[in-house]
Formats: structure tokens, sequence, C-alpha cells
């Protein structure tokens, strides 16, 4: 490992430890670990995260340039290449040359060497029981992965899932949070609304819940926001 590598893998280990004492931005997080990551690890030159959405979709996140773009919006379009496989099928992927794989990836590898891929790399993203998706790198040249380009990708990956689980945990909290507000704020409607007392009125909130096959914090929103509206009118 030469110095400026060695520099960039230590600037970046600093900023995640930065962002576990203070406020940050998930985004710019996870584009100085890629962005560090195209430039550090061995053989590779761009990269880029791709997550599982809601719907089941791999959306990518902070590309380093035009040619992981293009290559992580084929596999989403075809369904098939390493990126998909890694998030998918949690396993990490190694692909020495693309132009080779075409029985692997019948539609993906063509099209990918046609653009100017030549080796890759998905790293399963993981951390303490959850898989947040994939870190992708790429080379324009082929057979360009040594060992350690495996070992400092790996390393890469940990940081990027280490700092998705930090603000999926925080996001988790926050919105605990926000649920038992509101349902404190509807619990007290409720006490001066029926004349109820604080039991009472949490088991009022709970039988509304159950009887129309509603969440409870959906209901002790709708309540609140209902309270909130009347509340304008009146002024």
């Amino acid at each position: 490992m030469d110095s400026s590598t060695g520099s960039a893998v230590v600037e970046t280990m600093n900023a995640v430890a930065a962002s576990f004492d203070s406020p940050q931005d998930l985004s710019d997080t996870l584009a100085s670990i890629t962005a560090a990551a195209a430039e550090a690890v061995p053989g590779m030159s761009q990269a880029s995260i791709s997550v599982i959405d809601n719907h089941g979709v791999l959306q990518t996140l902070i590309p380093t340039g035009a040619l992981v773009s293009t290559a992580d919006r084929l596999q989403t379009a075809h369904g098939e290449g390493p990126c998909l496989d890694a998030a998918f099928q949690e396993k990490n992927v190694v692909v020495d040359d693309i132009a080779a794989a075409t029985d692997r990836w019948p539609t993906y590898a063509p099209e990918a060497a046609a653009l100017g891929v030549g080796s890759q790399l998905a790293i399963h993203l993981y951390h303490e029981g959850r898989s947040y998706g994939g870190l992708n790198l790429y080379s324009e040249l082929p057979n360009s992965i040594v060992a350690e380009t495996l070992a400092m990708s790996e390393m890469f990956a940990q940081l990027a899932a280490r700092v998705m689980g930090q603000h999926f945990r925080i996001e988790g909290l926050n919105r605990s949070m926000a649920t038992r507000q509101s349902i404190g704020q509807a619990i007290g409607i409720i006490m001066e609304r029926y004349e109820l007392d604080e039991d009472q009125a949490f088991q009022f909130l709970v039988r509304v819940s159950q009887t129309g096959n509603v969440k409870l914090r959906f209901v002790a929103e709708e309540i609140v926001i209902s309270a909130n509206e009347k509340v304008a009118d009146r002024d």
C-alpha cells in the first residue's frame, strides 16, 4: 500500500468515526466512503453503493462517475449482474473479466464490456444482523483484482454498512419517539374530550385501533391532526 492509498484510508476512517459522534448527512458520509474506495482500492477506479428500497428495487447511491452509474442502471434494467447478486443473494461477487462472464450474466456482461467495464467487485453490505445492499467497485481494465483489492474493498464495505446501521438505528429511535409523543397527545385529547382517566383513554385508543383495523400510531396521529385543525378553525 503506497502512502497516498494509506492516507485516503486514514482520512475516510477518521471521517466515519466523526460521523458517529455528531449528526452528519448519510449521503455525505457514504459519498466520502465511495470516493475514497475508488481512489484507494488497488485496481479499481469507480464506486457506488446499492440499496434495496421499500419496493424491493435496487437503487444506486452516490456513484463516483458515469461508468458506474450507467453500469448499475443496466443491471437494474436487465435484472442481472454482480450488484444484484451481492444485494439480493447476500454474498461477495468478484469478476476478473466481465467480457468472459456471459454465461453468468448473458445480457449484462456484453453490454458492460462494451461500455468499458473490465473488472468488477460487488461486496455485500452487512452489519449487526441486517443487510443493506452492496458496495460496487469498477475498473476499466480486466484482470485488475488482486488479494489486496478484495481485502480493502471489504474494509470499505464494513465502514459503509456500519454508517448505514447507525443511521437507521437513529432514524428508528426518532420514529419511535415521535410515535410515543403522538400517542401521549392523543390520550390527553381523549381524556379531555370524554372525561376519562389515562388508562381509560388508552384503552379507548386501543379499541378504536382494533375495531378499525388501523395501527395504533395512525389512529393517534389522526386524532392529534383533527384536534389541531379544530383549534386552527376556532382561531
